[in-house]
């Protein structure tokens, strides 16, 4: 499910309240590069089934040891360019807000991350139903060649201040070919 490309590359950042030791990684056949905190691993099988559910999860999902902060990567076939537009984020958001399991959009934003223009998302949804905290989302999704790549990291609300450690990490490093 994940392939790491390159390992050779360290870096060690301070970040908020963490510090990080991360490889520069390679995703989604060389499509998405970024680093992983040190901590993080790939999630299991059966725990991405139970947290993505639905036919089509995420292709490569690393976690801390809470399982509690998440970074799940993807592509979707859309077939020609064009899909990054503030017209397509305006209805990607307006059609977020209309889920009962957001419970607040935060940010909705074209930007400049990885050297790419990508819809920018940060909002709020509801947890699982054994879960006291909500959901931290940041996502972000862009379109370098003919795939649409989306990225999410996600943590419960109790772990917003080491979730924004690992944003900074990984959208700091993120890239596309």
């Amino acid at each position: 499910m994940w392939r790491i490309a390159c390992g050779a590359a360290a870096l060690v950042t301070v970040l908020g309240p963490i510090a990080t030791l991360a490889d520069a990684t390679s995703f989604l056949d060389g499509a998405v590069n970024m680093e992983i905190p040190k901590g993080f691993s790939p999630m299991d099988a059966d725990t991405v089934a139970l947290k993505y559910p639905g036919d089509q999860p995420p292709e490569v999902v690393f976690t801390d040891a809470t399982t509690k902060i998440n970074i799940a990567l993807g592509a979707r076939p859309v077939g020609g360019a064009g899909v990054i537009s503030a017209e397509v984020l305006a209805t990607v958001a307006g059609s977020m807000e209309a889920e009962p399991t957001i419970l607040e959009m935060e940010t909705a934003e074209l930007r400049e991350v990885g050297g790419q223009q990508v819809m920018y998302l940060e909002f709020l949804s509801d947890a699982l139903e054994s879960s006291d905290y909500d959901i931290r989302n940041v996502m972000l999704m862009a379109q370098p060649g003919t795939d649409l790549i989306v990225l999410n990291l996600n943590c419960t609300t109790d772990l917003a201040e080491q979730c924004e450690g690992v944003k900074e990490t990984v959208l700091g490093t993120l890239g596309f070919r």
